[in-house]
């Protein structure tokens, strides 16, 4: 089971509800911790509640340069467009609901002992959503987990280190 995100939030919580969910485990840039502190959850409920259909232009423009590194961004510029399109292609609804799922997701580290599969948690360098440090603290918290931290991305590894992010899965698996 491999989940990058908040996709890793969700294979994280397959795997405490049943031993059997997974054969090996694959978090990659992600975290069990609660994503917004108590004290910002209201604001950003509020923000949520206002948002408008223009809005995900000016937030994948905020996301595009919170998930990938400068030197992509420069040396990709196609890739981008590309990128912006799907992430715009989205509704306020599903945009909403998906930053909701973040804001009201609460910490889950004091579990994660009893998963009991082999365990990659994949990092990126470069992270600013989840910094190498929080990879580290996740890999603590899960018995026997291997750590990785790939050099030169941020938190879309898959995207923009493909290669270096199929090497770290295939030689985990």
């Amino acid at each position: 089971l491999i989940g990058l995100s908040m996709g890793g939030m969700i294979a994280m919580r397959a795997a405490l509800r049943s031993a059997g969910a997974a054969q090996a485990l694959i978090l990659v840039n992600t975290t069990s911790q609660g994503w917004y502190p108590p004290e910002e959850r209201d604001e950003v409920r509020a923000t949520l509640e206002q948002l408008k259909p223009d809005d995900l232009d000016y937030w994948a423009g905020v996301w595009e340069h919170t998930f990938f590194t400068d030197a992509f961004r420069e040396a990709h510029a196609d890739y981008l467009i590309e990128w912006r399109r799907r992430y715009q292609a989205q509704s306020i609804e599903q945009y909403r609901e998906a930053m909701l799922g973040l804001v009201e997701r609460r910490d889950i580290t004091e579990y994660l002992g009893i998963i009991d599969c082999p365990t990659l948690v994949l990092g990126a360098a470069q992270d600013v959503t989840i910094p190498p440090e929080l990879a580290g603290k996740l890999a603590k918290a899960i018995p026997g987990a291997e750590l990785q931290i790939l050099p030169g991305c941020a938190h879309l590894s898959n995207e923009e280190q493909p290669a270096a992010f199929n090497a770290a899965v295939e030689g985990f698996l």
